[in-house]
């Protein structure tokens, strides 16, 4: 018994001590660039079935049983390497890029064996999709840099000619002339412009309800970083939807429903491991498909025919080049789960930013409920900025590098002195349309204006912050129109009450202009090219005004506002309201207000600074209800006044991105003029630019109405039925439909007209005619269009129904 005891306890040492006793660990780059290689494919001993392949660090790691003689590494556009290791620890093993290009490689769909693997991808997209897994929650640290192509190298060999130049004596850093970045290469090593980390937890139900916690942030050169952007704001998670959104850019997924038709694919490498294979797949757009495509490559691993590695970019070139790189691992045996998430942004001047997100206490609940999510997607624990070196070390995949290190400590000690973190929250303030100074902030949009009544407008205007008393705000401003000649001023107060419910209480006063028939509910609706509309407000009313509303948040996506006003009115323009024979022109009148926005799954970024709104994928509703009062703060009129509106913005797979605005409104009483509703129109001569939910080939004022639906179709296809190299137009369609009607036209001594009838107008736009390099950063694109007025209200003349336009865009490519 002692014997056989014995005997088991020794061969079972021994085994443990033969298995896995050799082992080995390096690194794949680019012998030019020196750039990490993710996902190349190392095999050892000329065994195909005994490999690994590399991380997006290029990393990798093995272990065996047997002697490690030598090493074959293959990587796509590379030539493959096969060596034998002088050492088993931290290799660093460089390869040359292959003149062999993808395009020289011609398969007909017929015989081209990667189509029947692509079409399992597919066949199995739902399945693989980690998105619509059920409900999971991880813990993700990511860590980014900023630098510049090339600007390490040059800093190494410039402080290795240093420092040979101090040991030859030939130079004295604290004597001779230095810059201070020469002085800093010198006594520090090198560094990066900037490094980001951050530790964040997040759990995610199907189809889209997600919350991510900054548990731990930090930034190079700042105390108190809230920048951390959500994740899939740079590149999506997981790699299964049809549309992949890269910065705002949508790009046909090569897996998606239909793409066999529009990419090409060429099997690369069959690559046995275990029980399985991993079909090494690339892929870029055919000639002829005229899409927003990737190129790339994939690796699909057999078990469940799940993308494992991939690895993709723009085909077409953009002014910012922009590359995604993801790896996917089995867990707990049931799910293929990212793992590792990788983008690269590289701009034409050599500004690079490279960020990398690893992923770990990966798990699946399917206790996680709706009520366990706020509107809130990424907001910051309280003592996420306080992390010490222990927190940090739990997450961090390997210690910090000494460029790592030194790029805290140089641009620590540059932000410090150049006080960084001030400089941040005045772009922040500033990013809300104000100049701080000390305890108060200037607001800029103050300072100028223009409109057809005021003329040009200058003005000021001075709040108070939360640096004199938190949470409240007073405030004020004074301005001059010189086309009018008069002055017109204002004043606020204001409580937030509790920001994390955007509830407040807020009083205003306000004696100036205000443009009329266009309600808050119209003009919030307002954006880029649509500020423009202001400039042509030529009708005005003086309104004296006085204000008490309180607001807030409730069931996550409803805000609410709820106010008490009182106005005297008096029109700046030659009008009368006829009222039982009489003319009244100037009048007195008090409201009741409340104003509802719904916008479903809105995304909220929330810093301790300010909350931010990312929007929603679906529509977003509006609804102001308005109830004059006659016997109330000797108001005028009795009334009853609704508008509500409808938007949504959604990108269809292949057909492009449309968007909808509906809007209606109903007075139930006869009112003045600057009460009702009108300004639909945006035809001007002067300034012949495309304004976003207006008729375009209308007057500004040339309707009024007591009731009113309209309805704004856009559809933009951007590049997708013509595209060049160096010329890739966009093409943007619009449909425009209203009616209207007005109960009581006699009250009104005023000319107009009303459109009982449909009002019917269509166009066309062209983007992107010429194109403007903007610092290398993106293209200033510009365009025109053409509109069309047609049906009940058409002109004779067919020339007067057309209006020539133009457009402004802002893009990468």
């Amino acid at each position: 018994m002692k014997f056989s005891f014995l005997s088991f306890l020794f061969v079972l040492l021994s085994t443990l001590n033969i298995y896995g006793q050799y082992k080995i660990n390096g690194k794949i780059i680019d012998a030019e660039t020196k750039e990490n290689l993710a996902f190349a494919n190392v095999t050892f001993n000329n065994n195909n079935k005994r490999g690994v392949i590399t991380d997006i660090d290029g990393k990798f790691f093995y272990e065996s049983n047997k002697p490690i003689k030598s090493i074959t590494i293959s990587y796509l556009g590379y030539k493959t390497l096969k060596l034998k290791p002088d050492t088993n620890k931290n290799l660093i093993i460089a390869l040359k890029p292959s003149l062999e290009s993808l395009d020289e490689v011609v398969i007909t769909n017929a015989e081209n064996p990667a189509l029947r693997i692509i079409r399992q991808v597919i066949a199995n997209k739902e399945i693989n999709n980690p998105l619509k897994k059920g409900g999971f929650s991880y813990t993700s640290y990511n860590k980014s840099i900023i630098d510049k192509q090339g600007r390490q190298e040059k800093s190494d060999s410039l402080r290795q000619v240093f420092l040979n130049q101090i040991k030859k004596g030939e130079l004295d850093p604290e004597n001779d002339t230095l810059s201070g970045f020469e002085k800093t290469l010198i006594r520090e090593g090198n560094f990066n412009i900037m490094l980001f980390e951050s530790v964040t937890k997040r759990k995610f139900l199907p189809p889209d309800l997600s919350e991510e916690t900054v548990v731990a942030t930090r930034v190079s050169g700042f105390k108190n970083p809230y920048f951390a952007v959500l994740a899939t704001e740079l590149q999506p998670f997981g790699f299964y939807e049809d549309n992949i959104s890269l910065m705002d850019l949508h790009f046909l997924n090569p897996i998606a429903k239909g793409s066999i038709k529009r990419y090409d694919y060429t099997l690369e490498e069959e690559i046995p491991r275990g029980n399985d294979t991993i079909f090494n797949i690339s892929f870029y757009p055919k000639k002829e498909a005229n899409i927003d495509g990737l190129k790339g490559f994939m690796y699909i691993n057999s078990d469940g025919y799940a993308i494992q590695n991939i690895v993709a970019e723009p085909y077409d070139e953009l002014i910012t080049h922009l590359k995604i790189q993801q790896k996917y691992k089995r867990v707990e045996e049931k799910h293929w789960f990212p793992e590792q998430l990788n983008f690269e942004i590289t701009t034409q001047q050599g500004i690079f930013i490279n960020g990398k997100s690893y992923l770990k206490e990966i798990k699946f609940s399917d206790s996680l409920k709706s009520k366990d999510f706020s509107e809130v997607q990424l907001k910051y624990a309280d003592n996420a900025p306080k992390r010490d070196e222990d927190f940090w070390n739990q997450y961090r995949i390997d210690s910090l590098s000494q460029t790592d290190k030194n790029t805290y400590k140089v641009v620590d000690s540059i932000g410090e002195r150049l006080k960084l973190d001030k400089v941040f929250d005045v772009a922040t303030t500033m990013s809300d349309g104000y100049i701080p100074w000390g305890k108060f902030n200037i607001p800029f949009n103050r300072f100028f204006g223009y409109n057809r009544h005021e003329g040009f407008r200058l003005g000021a205007g001075l709040e108070t912050n939360d640096k004199l008393i938190e949470n409240f705000v007073f405030g004020g401003y004074t301005a001059y129109g010189f086309k009018d000649s008069e002055w017109k001023f204002g004043a606020k107060a204001r409580y937030n009450i509790d920001k994390s419910e955007d509830m407040f209480l807020q009083f205003n006063y306000n004696n100036d202009v205000r443009e009329i028939g266009r309600s808050s509910i119209h003009k919030q609706n307002f954006s880029g090219n649509g500020d423009l509309r202001r400039f042509i407000a030529s009708r005005m009313d003086l309104v004296e005004h006085f204000q008490l509303e309180f607001g807030r948040r409730n069931f996550k996506y409803l805000t609410w506002r709820i106010a008490l006003r009182n106005e005297w009115i008096r029109p700046q323009f030659n009008y009368a309201f006829v009222n039982n024979l009489n003319n009244i022109a100037n009048f007195r009148n008090s409201e009741a207000v409340l104003n509802l926005r719904y916008a479903f799954r809105e995304r909220i970024v929330e810093t301790p600074k300010k909350r931010i709104s990312l929007g929603t994928k679906y529509p977003v509703f509006n609804l102001r209800y308005t109830k004059g009062f006659d016997s109330f703060l000797d108001g005028a009129f009795n009334y009853q006044k609704i508008e509500a509106s409808l938007s949504q913005s959604f990108f269809t797979r292949n057909f492009g991105q449309t968007r909808y605005h509906v809007q209606a409104g109903y007075i139930d009483s006869d009112i003045p003029l600057g009460l009702l509703f009108t300004g639909e129109g945006s035809n001007d001569d002067d300034i012949p630019i495309v304004m976003p939910d207006t008729f375009q080939t209308m007057l500004p004022y040339e309707f009024l109405s007591d009731q009113y639906v309209h309805l704004f179709l856009t559809h933009d296809l951007g590049s997708l039925l013509f595209k060049t190299k160096d010329f890739n137009p966009g093409l943007i369609l619009h449909h425009n439909m209203g009616w209207g009607d007005l109960e009581h036209p006699q009250s009104h001594n005023w000319n107009f007209n009303t459109k009982e009838e449909i009002f019917i107008e269509s166009g066309l736009e062209v983007t992107k005619i010429l194109k403007l390099n903007y610092l290398d950063a993106f293209y200033a694109g510009i365009g025109a269009g053409g509109f069309y007025r047609y049906g009940f209200y058409s002109f004779d003349k067919s020339s007067d129904n057309f209006v020539f336009k133009l457009n402004v865009t802002f893009t990468l490519n």
